[in-house]
C-alpha cells in the first residue's frame, strides 16, 4: 500500500492538469474505464491471492489511472514542466 502513495499524487498532478484545461469529459471515461477493470480484477485477485489481491488491484489502478491520464497530456501538448513551475510558485506565494 505505501506504492499507492507515489501513484496517487502522480494521478492527482494529472488529473487537476487535465480539469485546468476543460477535458473533464476525457477525465471521466478514463476513470470510469479503470474502474471497471477495477471491479472485473478484484474477485479474481481474491480468488487466487487473497486480501494481497485486492491491494495489488488497487496500486494497479492508480497505475492504470498514471498512465493513461499521462499519454492524455502529452497528446494535448502540455509541458510538463509547467507544473513544477506552478508548484515553486505555490511555495513561494505561501512564503510571502
Amino acid at each position: 500500500m505505501v506504492f499507492t502513495v507515489p501513484l496517487n499524487i502522480y494521478f492527482g498532478t494529472y488529473e487537476a492538469i487535465l480539469q485546468g484545461v476543460g477535458k473533464t469529459k476525457e477525465l471521466a471515461i478514463i476513470t470510469i474505464f479503470a474502474a471497471i477493470i477495477y471491479l472485473i480484477g478484484v474477485p479474481i485477485a481474491i480468488k487466487y491471492l487473497g486480501i494481497a489481491g485486492v491491494a495489488l488491484m488497487f496500486v494497479l489502478l492508480y497505475m492504470i489511472l498514471g498512465i493513461i491520464c499521462s499519454r492524455v497530456v502529452k497528446r494535448l501538448n502540455i509541458p510538463i514542466q509547467s507544473t513544477f513551475i506552478l508548484g515553486r510558485a505555490l511555495k513561494r506565494s505561501k512564503r510571502s
